[in-house]
């Protein structure tokens, strides 16, 4: 893992085959996202996830959300566990009861970051002005499944940050992911938890949903 906001280097590992996947007559995979909104933002939105033999492509629509930036990333590996399946929070997960979800509190339920979906999604590294921005999410970005792979199938070189891997020998099993967004313009109170160095206002969950073989 490294800090939340510096690059990640993605090294070139072996590829290994895709866990879960039943491929059809053109080898492809797709998967839909239903978002439910988290701590009161009423942001709603779809997402749409394909990958094929050599490419992998993320779409997303949202609407309703604050006029700000809005952090997304593809989250996984709760606990550490690269099999177990993240889940999206819920009020339940409000430890300190302040009335919110924050990311560390969420982070339980949906686990580490996977993959930041900003304008680069070859690589763990977050670009934070290529994630979107603003009151509507119409986003659209692909790479390909050998650097897919590079930046995901390898061992976690630090445990201490948000951003984990799959292990050398793990395989990318989008059935057992989710998709978080982030970003308010709400002032939070001072219980709110929030990474280090980000005000929690840009970290603050407001939508989540899993995601879905279709």
């Amino acid at each position: 893992m490294k800090a939340l906001a510096l690059p990640l280097l993605a090294a070139l590992v072996a590829a290994p085959a895709l866990s879960g996947c039943d491929s059809n007559d053109d080898n492809e995979d797709n998967f839909t996202v239903q978002f439910a909104a988290l701590n009161g933002s009423g942001v709603t939105g779809t997402a749409e996830l394909t990958m094929d033999d050599d490419d992998f492509t993320v779409e997303i629509d949202g609407e309703d959300l604050d006029a700000t930036a809005h952090p997304q990333h593809i989250h996984g590996a709760p606990g550490g566990t690269v099999t177990a399946q993240a889940v999206c929070p819920t009020m339940a997960d409000d430890a300190n009861s302040d009335g919110f979800v924050d990311v560390l509190e969420g982070l339980p339920r949906y686990g580490s970051i996977l993959l930041p979906l900003d304008d680069d999604i070859s690589t763990q590294a977050q670009n934070v002005p290529g994630f979107p921005t603003g009151t509507s999410i119409d986003y659209s970005e692909s790479t390909t499944m050998a650097a897919l792979r590079a930046a995901l199938v390898k061992d976690d070189d630090n445990g201490d940050d948000p951003i984990g891997t799959l292990g050398a020998d793990g395989t990318i099993d989008l059935d057992n992911y989710v998709i978080v967004i982030h970003g308010t313009t709400d002032t939070l109170p001072a219980t709110v938890g929030t990474l280090p160095g980000l005000p929690a206002a840009a970290t603050l969950p407001v939508a989540c949903g899993r995601i879905v073989r279709s």
